[in-house]
């Protein structure tokens, strides 16, 4: 249930820091915005791939699904898929809230989601709750505007920036399910810097409401490292670290299918 609440949280993931001026008011708008999403269809993507030989497929989680946080109810009001992965496998869930009420609907069975559950889906769907905790004003260096196209149902501005890859992929590992890779500090987190093959974000924000639609962060480490940090990357060596984080069509009208989720 923990990752499932990741459902709303990911609302409230986003801050921004340094570059040009344009570039920095464009992220500090995004993120003071946060809070204002109450709407949406959201996706989130985590996977961490390995390269090598023999390794398997990939380990990490995906959420879609339409959400709205109604001020009329308690709880938020969602029907989401979440997918875990492991080594190429994957198993898929339902989370469904009416907002007064909710159920997990895994393998054919329905279970109701107790009164804790339930309090703690509200909590993570609070602005800074859950992956909101996750600060990537300390990961993004050198950011750069530009004209982004339309994204997520609207006409948006991107900006790209490369990151501290230690503090990113720190962060990210720590929501990544089955990832054993230990957090890499001192030596190691220098050893890391060195490893990374190459390392970017990238965030797409609507130009007149600066909210946010779609970020992105990629992560790519060498096969060939040194010994002692291959043990402290484990499965991370040669492993590619993709992250994306996405709201369709924020503040408009959502008809949830609770009714169809349900079935």
């Amino acid at each position: 249930m923990r990752r499932a609440a990741l459902v709303l949280a990911a609302t409230a993931l986003l801050a921004g820091c340094g570059g040009g001026p344009s570039a920095k008011d464009a992220l500090s708008k995004t993120a003071a915005n946060l809070g204002k999403i109450r709407s949406g269809t959201l996706h989130v993507q985590l996977l961490v791939t390995p390269t090598g030989k023999n390794l398997g497929g990939a380990t990490g989680f995906l959420i879609d699904g339409p959400f709205e946080l109604s001020s009329g109810k308690r709880y938020p009001e969602a029907a989401i898929s979440y997918t875990q992965l492991a080594a190429g496998k994957r198993a898929t869930v339902r989370v469904v809230s009416t907002g007064t009420a909710g159920v997990v609907i895994a393998g054919g069975k329905t279970h109701p989601l107790a009164p804790a559950q339930l309090e703690q889906l509200r909590a993570a769907a609070a602005p800074g709750g859950g992956v909101g905790r996750v600060v990537l004003d300390r990961w993004l260096r050198n950011p750069k505007l530009s004209d982004g196209g339309e994204v997520g149902g609207a006409a948006t501005d991107r900006i790209r920036a490369g990151l501290d890859v230690v503090q990113a992929a720190n962060g990210l590992l720590a929501l990544a399910p089955g990832s054993h890779a230990r957090k890499l500090e001192g030596t190691n987190a220098d050893r890391l810097a060195k490893a990374v093959r190459s390392a970017s974000f990238e965030l797409y924000t609507g130009k007149k409401d600066r909210l946010l639609r779609r970020a992105t962060i990629d992560v790519d480490f060498a096969l060939d490292v040194p010994p002692a940090l291959r043990k402290a990357l484990g499965s991370l060596v040669g492993a590619r670290i993709h992250f994306v984080l996405a709201v369709d069509r924020p503040n408009e009208v959502q008809r949830i299918p609770l009714k169809a989720a349900l079935k």
